[in-house]
C-alpha cells in the first residue's frame, strides 16, 4: 500500500492508515454505543428518581464524548486527505525542476569533461 517517495509523504500515508483503522474500530463500536443508549433510555424512564437523574447525566456525558470522538476522527481524516493532496502537488512541483537541473548537470559535465570520462549517478533522472 505504501510506495517509495519522500519520507514525509510516507509518514503522511501511514497516519492515514492509522486513522482508517481507528475509524473501522469506531464503526464496530457504534452498535455497542447504540445498545448502551437504548438501555440508558430504558433505565431513565423506568428507574427510581435518583437513579434516573444519575443515568440521564451519565448518558448525556457518554453521548457528548462519543459525538466529540466522531467529530475529531472525521476532522483528522479530512485534514490528512487535504495534506496528502497538497503533498502530492508539492512533490510533483519539486520533481520537475529537479529533473531539469539534473539533465542540465549531465549536459554540462558531458561538455566539460567528455561523456566518457565521468558518469554521474542520479536518482532524479535517467541519463
Amino acid at each position: 500500500m505504501l510506495h517509495s517517495g519522500p519520507r514525509w509523504l510516507i509518514l503522511l500515508l501511514r497516519q492515514m492508515v492509522v486513522v482508517q483503522v481507528l475509524r473501522g474500530e469506531i464503526d464496530r463500536h457504534s452498535t455497542e454505543m447504540k445498545h448502551v443508549d437504548h438501555t440508558g433510555t430504558y433505565l431513565k424512564y423506568f428507574g427510581s428518581k435518583q437513579d434516573t437523574v444519575y443515568v440521564r447525566n451519565r448518558l448525556s456525558s457518554i453521548r457528548l464524548r462519543w459525538k466529540r470522538l466522531l467529530r475529531r476522527v472525521d476532522e483528522t481524516s479530512r485534514r490528512l486527505e487535504r495534506a496528502l493532496r497538497d503533498a502530492k502537488r508539492v512533490n510533483i512541483s519539486l520533481e520537475l525542476p529537479a529533473i531539469h537541473i539534473c539533465r542540465n548537470t549531465h549536459t554540462l559535465f558531458g561538455l566539460l569533461f567528455g561523456s566518457n570520462r565521468i558518469q554521474i549517478k542520479c536518482s532524479t533522472c535517467v541519463g
